[in-house]
């Protein structure tokens, strides 16, 4: 079991049940016995280690999936003016690239024009904003879980294309559905009746009893919870976990705090750091 300082936490990792080498995709089906683990350590490479490699991009991917302890994959979801989904966080572009507005205004070609920031002047400033098509690609050639974070409230038309992507692919079995938005979950269940959903929960926001009944009712289902929210109040595992929801937290960014959400109970980790190094 998880329990003391972070070197129990890596033996506890490196045994039987951990990730020293990379699992088989059939480890990662999911189930509610999965998601309400009280065995598992997962550490989400958010945003493909946004803080070690130019975040959201076919490299920070491609590189955290190389990673022996990052066993899952998260991503973001925005649509392009002609509904083409892509790999970015931001709906405005002035903040992580050289172009201006948002990116729901501009067509794929434009957004292919454009240079991204954290590239400049370094060998990577080839890369662009990367299409979810070109993403999957790369991801679904290994061995990660892939999580997909819808951004906003997409349009049916919209959800029905990136449905169409996965299905290119074929990782239905191997992704997981994430937004802020109930009704955007609800649809992707009828998609993909087996996949993980996760209703996400803003930084102090309140965990109302709704949202979980809802969640409840569309099961595999998580919650993703800001991590300094559980620590603040750890009784919410048990309330999802009563309900058979499961539960991930987001952002951790070092392993002293790693340590201590596991200790708390947190087992499913969002990082922008490649913990355990």
């Amino acid at each position: 079991s998880v329990r003391g300082d972070l070197n129990n936490l890596k033996e506890d990792l490196n045994k039987g049940d951990g990730y020293k080498e990379k699992p088989s995709l059939e480890r990662y089906r999911v189930n509610n016995d999965w998601l309400t683990s009280n065995r598992k350590i997962e550490l989400i490479a958010h945003k493909g280690f946004a803080h070690e490699n130019p975040e959201n991009t076919s490299m920070s991917f491609s590189t955290a999936i190389d990673k022996p302890y990052a066993t899952s994959i998260e991503l973001d979801i925005v649509f392009t003016k002609d509904n083409v989904p892509c790999v970015f966080h931001d709906d405005m572009l002035d903040s992580l690239t050289n172009g201006t507005g948002n990116i729901h205004d501009k067509t794929l070609s434009e957004i292919k024009g454009l240079l991204l920031k954290s590239t400049e002047n370094t060998p990577y400033s080839n890369l662009r904003i990367p299409t979810l098509d070109e993403v999957l690609s790369i991801i679904s050639s290994g061995s990660s879980r892939v999580y997909l974070e819808f951004k906003g409230s997409p349009t049916a038309t919209q959800q029905a294309v990136v449905y169409g992507v996965v299905n290119k692919y074929d990782m239905g079995d191997f992704v997981a559905f994430t937004c802020f938005d109930i009704n955007v979950l609800r649809n992707a269940r009828n998609a993909f009746p087996q996949a993980e959903v996760l209703l996400g929960v803003g930084q102090n926001q309140e965990i109302k009893e709704s949202d979980i009944n809802a969640l409840s009712e569309i099961l595999p289902a998580s919650m993703l919870i800001q991590y300094w929210n559980f620590l603040s109040n750890t009784s919410i595992k048990k309330r999802l976990s009563d309900k058979n929801i499961g539960m991930v937290l987001w952002t951790i960014e070092s392993n002293r705090r790693l340590n201590q959400v596991t200790i708390a109970g947190g087992q499913r980790i969002m990082a922008n750091i490649s913990l355990f190094k």
